[in-house]
């Protein structure tokens, strides 16, 4: 069945074999109507692009959290977005056999401006197998692995090695003075 003898073209008000134009011709007031239509789409899509308060405005670009993380390599801070959990490979190469990026927490003995901060820890997740060489680290032991960042020995977030590592970052701001925590910028999309 062709489309001359299908329900649009009959509802549309099509006889026999007229074809589009003629149709038009004769009914001048759907020609308009369409015409009509067109013209308001046209006007409302110039007047959105060029208004300085358009009729649609995009939603604002989308704000990504980002962390601290510490180049081993070249002791440098840079950030990442918060779902990176580390190491993270870098162009200075690998550190000791694995991505020199891990996860930095910085602190400040005042304003944390460029000038205060330090890296009070560095962070990385545990591994999922026994390391032999510590033997603090239990195979299905999920608690991160934490370092002091000038010695690099990586030991349970929960250990007593752990905790100390901690509590020396109030003790490097002086008697009674507390470290305050830098989290980095939000970068956006």
């Amino acid at each position: 069945m062709g489309i001359e003898g299908g329900l649009l073209y009959r509802v549309a008000g099509f006889q026999g074999n007229e074809c589009m134009s003629d149709f038009l011709n004769k009914n001048p007031a759907v020609t308009i109507s369409v015409a009509a239509v067109l013209i308001v789409v046209a006007l409302v899509i110039m007047f959105n692009r060029f208004t300085s308060d358009p009729v649609y405005k995009p939603p604002p670009p989308r704000k990504v959290p980002l962390v601290w993380f510490y180049d081993r390599n070249t002791k440098q801070l840079f950030t990442m977005p918060v779902h990176e959990s580390g190491p993270v490979e870098r162009d200075s190469g690998p550190f000791n056999g694995e991505p020199a990026g891990v996860r930095a927490h910085v602190f400040a003995c005042g304003d944390c401006g460029t000038a205060e901060r330090f890296v009070g820890y560095l962070e990385k997740p545990s591994p999922r197998e026994a390391d032999t060489a510590n033997e603090e680290i239990l195979e299905t032991d999920l608690t991160p692995l934490i370092a002091h960042p000038d010695d690099g020995v990586w030991y349970n977030a929960d250990s007593q090695q752990g905790v100390a590592i901690m509590a020396s970052i109030d003790r490097r701001c002086g008697e009674g003075q507390k470290a305050n925590y830098c989290p980095a910028k939000e970068e956006v999309e």
